[in-house]
C-alpha cells in the first residue's frame, strides 16, 4: 500500500487497486501528463460499479483534488467519499444496489425526493426544514428499518419539543411525500405513514382577529410609524382581505380606476429554488434565488378582480400613492418595500398578542361574516379555493364584491 496517495502519479498505469484513479483537472490533459501536472491540476477519481456484471458499467466519479488530501486521514477520506459516490450513482441508476452491496438509507431517499422533485414545489423550504429534522432524527436507518412504530415515537419527540399538533402533522406529511416518492421510483420501500397507520392529530382551528379596541389602539400606533408605507398596506389588506405576497405583487398597471377595480394576478415570493442537485458527497444542494415576482396566485387562479366602488378608503391609499412621485418613480409596484420590521416593531409595542399578519385576512373575513354575509360572497372577496367550496363559488362575480367591500369599510371606519 502506498503511503502517500499522492505519488501515485509517479506510478505507471495510474491505478490503485481497482476503487481509485487519477484525472487531470483540465480535459485538455491527458493521463499521461499527470506525472507533470502541479497537485491542484488533478483529481482524484474513484471507479463505481462493476464493468463484468451484465446491465452495469464502471463509472469514474470525481471526489476531490489531490492537494486536498489529508495526509494523516487520506484513505479513510477518500473511502468515505467513494462510498457516497456508489450511492449518488446508485440513485441516479448507473448501478444497482446489489452490486454495489450498499443499503438504502432514509437519508438518501429524502435528498434524492429533495433534488427530484421537492425543489419545484412553493413551498419547497418548508419541506427542507422538516425533512432536515427526520435526517437527524434517523436518516442513517436502512429503509426498511423506519417503521410505523418508529415514526409514532419520532412524533412524542416532536411534541416534547413544543411542537402544535398543526406543525407535527405537516412533518409527517413531508416524510410522507418522500416515502411516495421511494415506492413510485422503484426504491423497493413501502410507506409506513399511508393507509392512516399513522393519524393525523385533532388540529385546533386558529382563528384570530382584532375586536374594536384592538382595531382602535392598531391604527393609532399606524399613525406613527416610521415605516413608509406601513399604515397604507394594513389598511390596504384589512379591506381587500388579499394575502401579503398579492399585496406586494399589484402593480400599477394592474389598477383599472375608470372601472374602479383591481385586478389581483402577480405575487411576490420571497424565495425560489431554481436548481437542485447531489454534490461529490452525497448531500443535497440547492440555489436560491430571492425577491421573485411570478404570473397567477395561491389558488392557481390567473386572476381576481377586487371592485372598489364601496371601499373609498382603499381608493383614496391607492390614489394618493399614485399622486406621489417619489413611489411611482421608485417601482411599477404599488408597495415596492415589505415593511416586515416595521410591522414587528409596531405589534410588540402595541402588545397584539398573538397576532400575524395574515390574520388581517381572517379579520377581513370575521367582519363580512359577522355582518351577516354568505361564506359564498365572502369565498368570493378573499379568492378562496377549494374542492368543498369551488361549487359554491363558481356563480359569484366581482360584482358581489361590491357588497362584501361595504360591510368591511363600514366596519373599519363606520
Amino acid at each position: 500500500m502506498l503511503k502517500d496517495l499522492r505519488n501515485l502519479k509517479k506510478f505507471k498505469g495510474n491505478d490503485y487497486g481497482s476503487d481509485f484513479i487519477l484525472m487531470p483537472v483540465d480535459r485538455k490533459n491527458k493521463v499521461e501528463d499527470i506525472k507533470n501536472l502541479e497537485l491542484h491540476e488533478v483529481n482524484v477519481c474513484g471507479y463505481v460499479g462493476d464493468k463484468n456484471e451484465t446491465g452495469n458499467r464502471r463509472v469514474p466519479v470525481k471526489l476531490l483534488r489531490l492537494d486536498k488530501l489529508k495526509k494523516d486521514k487520506q484513505f479513510s477520506q477518500l473511502n468515505e467519499l467513494l462510498e457516497a459516490a456508489e450511492k449518488k450513482a446508485k440513485r441516479k441508476g448507473n448501478v444497482s444496489a446489489g452490486t454495489l452491496g450498499v443499503e438504502s438509507t432514509l437519508h438518501d431517499l429524502i435528498d434524492t425526493f429533495l433534488v427530484e422533485e421537492a425543489w419545484e414545489f412553493k413551498d419547497i423550504q418548508c419541506y427542507r426544514s422538516r425533512l432536515q429534522w427526520w435526517k437527524k432524527h434517523f436518516g442513517d436507518v436502512p429503509l426498511e428499518e423506519v417503521t410505523t412504530s418508529k415514526i409514532l415515537l419520532a412524533k412524542n419527540v416532536l411534541k416534547k419539543l413544543g411542537k402544535k399538533p398543526a406543525t407535527i402533522n405537516r412533518y409527517v406529511s413531508c416524510l410522507q411525500g418522500a416515502f411516495r416518492f421511494g415506492v413510485k421510483s422503484g426504491w423497493g420501500c413501502t410507506c409506513p405513514i399511508s393507509n392512516k397507520q399513522v393519524e393525523k392529530d385533532p388540529e385546533e382551528k386558529r382563528v384570530r382577529w382584532l375586536d374594536d379596541d384592538e382595531l382602535k389602539k392598531l391604527f393609532k400606533a399606524l399613525k406613527s410609524s416610521q415605516s413608509e408605507s406601513l399604515e397604507d398596506l394594513v389598511h390596504f389588506s384589512l379591506n381587500t382581505g388579499c394575502r401579503k405576497s398579492e399585496a406586494l405583487g399589484l402593480r400599477w398597471k394592474d389598477i383599472d380606476f375608470n372601472h374602479s377595480q383591481i385586478i389581483f394576478r402577480n405575487v411576490k415570493r420571497e424565495s425560489v429554488c431554481v436548481q437542485a442537485f447531489i454534490d461529490a458527497s452525497g448531500e443535497a444542494k440547492f440555489d436560491m434565488k430571492t425577491q421573485v415576482f411570478e404570473e397567477g396566485l395561491k389558488n392557481k387562479d390567473k386572476t381576481k378582480i377586487l371592485k372598489l366602488d364601496n371601499m373609498k378608503e382603499v381608493r383614496d391609499i391607492l390614489l394618493k400613492r399614485r399622486g406621489n412621485p417619489e413611489i411611482v418613480a421608485k417601482s411599477e409596484y404599488v408597495f415596492p418595500q415589505d415593511p416586515r420590521q416595521g410591522w414587528e416593531k409596531l405589534i410588540k409595542r402595541i402588545g397584539l398578542e398573538d397576532f400575524r399578519w395574515h390574520d388581517l385576512r381572517h379579520c377581513c373575513a370575521s367582519y363580512m361574516r359577522q355582518d351577516g354575509l354568505s361564506l359564498g360572497h365572502i369565498g368570493n372577496h378573499l379568492g378562496h379555493k377549494s374542492s368543498a367550496s369551488t361549487e359554491r363559488y363558481s356563480h359569484l362575480s366581482a360584482e358581489e364584491t361590491l357588497e362584501t367591500g361595504k360591510a368591511v369599510s363600514k366596519r373599519l371606519y363606520g
